[in-house]
């Protein structure tokens, strides 16, 4: 939460919104699904991927790649892109 404050801080003062009305930013996060780490870790991914597909009816494999790409515990980041 700090580190994200201060990096919005950071670019906010070196964007300058205030001088140029028009100015923007766009960041682009990638992520990919991260390789199985340990037993624990895995119990809690497939928790999560049931509960998903019970609310979801999705499919098993689409529901585990998404829970472990999206999630910041069991996602992997790819590249961070800033324009």
């Amino acid at each position: 939460m700090f580190q994200t404050n201060l990096i919005t801080l950071v670019l906010f003062h070196t964007i300058n919104f205030k001088k140029n009305p028009l100015a923007f930013l766009i960041l682009d996060i990638e992520t990919i699904p991260r390789p199985p780490i340990d037993e624990v870790v895995e119990e809690a991914v497939a928790k999560k991927v049931k509960s998903y597909i019970d609310r979801t009816g999705d499919d098993p494999e689409n529901a585990e790649s998404l829970i472990r790409s999206t999630s910041p515990f069991f996602g992997q980041l790819l590249c961070v892109g800033m324009r």
